[in-house]
């Protein structure tokens, strides 16, 4: 797949990375993970997918991340445990900790 190709494949970007991340942790908010392992989940079920758009979509859904801000600030699917790890987001233990 070109790099510069737009996902034309069924689903939202957004959801198809969050179905992934859900899959990965079994939907466990405990259970943490990295972006080779979302990236390998996405292109399990959808070949074609832009593993570079995983990457960013997990920083646009992750609130305390430094490029959180660059997003549109909408979606709250991922926290950043360390670098480059991260679990579900979790609004009742998160929810005071995002920029």
């Amino acid at each position: 797949m070109s790099e510069n190709k737009r996902w034309s494949g069924p689903g939202q970007v957004k959801y198809i990375v969050l179905e992934a991340a859900l899959g990965v942790t079994n939907c466990d908010k405990k259970e943490t993970f990295t972006l080779k392992q979302l990236e390998e989940k996405v292109l399990e079920k959808h070949p074609t997918f832009n593993k570079h758009t995983v990457g960013y979509q997990l920083r646009a859904g992750c609130p305390n991340h430094k490029h959180y801000h660059r997003h549109a600030k909408v979606n709250r699917f991922y926290w950043e445990v360390n670098k480059g790890v991260y679990r579900l987001y979790d609004p009742a233990k998160d929810k005071d900790k995002h920029f």
